[in-house]
């Protein structure tokens, strides 16, 4: 799949390809899987920054119709904010989901089982954690 880039140039990158679906596992090093975490925590703000406006809209929606309750077109925009609320909740979890099964799929692939449950904890790490800092 040959198609013109911005610059006039032609790439061959898949579409909707992770950055690191297509290296081994065992080449990565530490910067690698830290760019994997801090991408799974800019999923999940994403999402909360969904559901954040999804119950703005919401309670908006909901203010309007309760506090102008003669008011037609209030009432209509109020219960549009209250549908378009509830929607913003549905798309933001739904793209939560296809983004974190896409990162799955992409850092989970080339793992076996073994690796997958391995928890690395540093000779030392723990031996101090009691005592209080000074």
């Amino acid at each position: 799949m040959r198609e013109e880039n911005a610059l006039g140039g032609y790439s061959t990158r898949k579409k909707n390809t992770m950055p690191y679906s297509k290296f081994d596992q065992s080449e990565m090093i530490l910067r690698d899987y830290l760019a994997q975490d801090r991408t799974r925590l800019a999923n999940e703000r994403t999402f909360l920054a969904y559901l954040r406006t999804a119950i703005t809209f919401s309670a908006a929606g909901g203010t309007l119709i309760k506090i102008f309750p003669d008011e037609g077109y209030l009432r209509i925009l109020g219960a549009i904010l209250l549908v378009l609320g509830f929607c913003l909740g549905l798309l933001g979890g739904w793209r939560f989901a296809a983004v974190t099964k896409k990162l799955n799929k992409a850092y989970i692939k080339n793992k076996t089982p073994a690796q997958r449950k391995q928890v690395v904890v540093e000779p030392g790490a723990l031996a101090n954690a009691d005592e209080p800092r000074r």
